[in-house]
C-alpha cells in the first residue's frame, strides 16, 4: 500500500488529556516551541481564524421593480426574498416623483449600532392605496382628485385612469381611496386590490347600510305590528311583546357591530 499520502505520526500526549504537571501538548503537526512563543503575538501557528460573518445583502425595492400594493404586501408580515436576504422597500410617489412612501421599517435590515437612513420627516407621505393596486403619497392623491373634482372631471387614477366610482347602475357613489399605516395590520386596512383578485361593490357602505336599516325596519312591522293596549288580552302578553322586542333590537346591533367588524369592503 501507498502510505506516502498518510498523516504524520502525532504525539502520544495530543490524544490523552492533560494531567496534573504536564505541560499543555501542542496542536497537532505543530511544534510544542512554535506553539507557545507564538502566543504573545498573535494566533497560534497551524490554526484557522475565525473571522466575523459578512452581512447578509439587503434587496432594496424601488419603483424600477414595484408598481402595485399587492407586490409589497408580500412582504409585510416575511421581510425576506427567496435568498433569504432582508428586504427594504423603498418607493416614492409617482405623482410628485419626490416624496418617499411611508412604509415599514425592516429591523433585520438595519447596519449594526446604526439606524435605518435619515430620512427628512416632511418628505415622507403616508400611502393611500386605490382598487386598482397603483399607491400614491396620501397628500398629493387627495390634492390630485381635488383637482378633478374642481374642473369637473371624473375622479381617476392618476397612473391607470381606473374610474373611482361605484357603478352607476346600482349606487354610483364616490370610491375613496385607503390609507395604509405601518403601525397596524394590512387585513385591517387595506381589502384586496383587483390584481390580487379583489372587486369593487356595487353599493357603497352607505348605501349597504341605508338598504340593510331599511329591510330591518319593514321586518320589525311585520314582527310587531303597532298595537293598542286593547288588543292585549293580558298585561302578561303586552310585557311578553315588549320583551321581545327589546330582543331583536340588541341582536340586530350585534350582527350591525359584527358585519362592521369582519367586512373590510372599498
Amino acid at each position: 500500500m501507498d502510505y506516502s499520502m498518510s498523516p504524520p505520526p502525532y504525539e502520544a500526549s495530543s490524544y490523552f488529556p492533560l494531567q496534573i504537571g504536564m505541560r499543555p501538548s501542542s496542536p497537532p503537526g505543530v511544534p510544542f516551541h512554535a506553539y507557545h512563543v507564538s502566543l504573545p503575538s498573535g494566533p497560534p501557528p497551524g490554526l484557522v481564524r475565525v473571522e466575523r460573518p459578512a452581512p447578509s445583502p439587503i434587496c432594496r425595492l424601488t419603483n424600477s421593480e414595484i408598481s402595485l400594493f399587492g407586490d409589497i404586501a408580500l412582504y409585510f408580515d416575511h421581510p425576506y426574498d427567496l435568498n433569504g436576504h432582508p428586504v427594504v422597500v423603498d418607493l416614492t410617489c409617482t405623482i410628485c416623483a419626490d416624496c418617499t412612501l411611508e412604509m415599514p421599517a425592516n429591523e433585520s435590515a438595519l447596519r449594526p449600532g446604526l439606524g435605518p437612513d435619515p430620512v427628512v420627516e416632511s418628505m415622507v407621505e403616508p400611502l393611500a392605496v386605490l382598487p386598482c393596486g397603483h399607491m400614491f403619497g396620501s397628500r398629493c392623491l387627495d390634492t390630485w382628485l381635488s383637482s378633478k373634482d374642481v374642473s369637473g372631471e371624473v375622479p381617476t387614477c392618476p397612473q391607470c385612469r381606473f374610474e373611482l366610482y361605484h357603478p352607476a347602475r346600482n349606487c354610483g357613489h364616490y370610491l375613496a381611496p385607503k390609507q395604509y399605516s405601518p403601525q397596524l395590520s394590512r387585513s385591517d386596512q387595506i381589502p384586496w386590490t383587483i390584481p390580487e383578485g379583489g372587486s369593487v361593490p356595487g353599493e357603497c357602505e352607505a348605501c349597504v347600510r341605508a338598504q340593510t336599516d331599511y329591510q330591518i325596519e319593514r321586518l320589525e312591522e311585520l314582527l310587531f305590528p303597532q298595537v293598542g293596549f286593547e288588543n292585549y288580552r293580558s298585561d302578561d302578553d303586552e310585557r311578553l311583546v315588549q320583551g321581545a322586542r327589546l330582543m331583536f333590537a340588541r341582536n340586530v346591533e350585534i350582527m350591525r357591530h359584527e358585519v362592521r367588524e369582519r367586512t373590510l369592503r372599498w
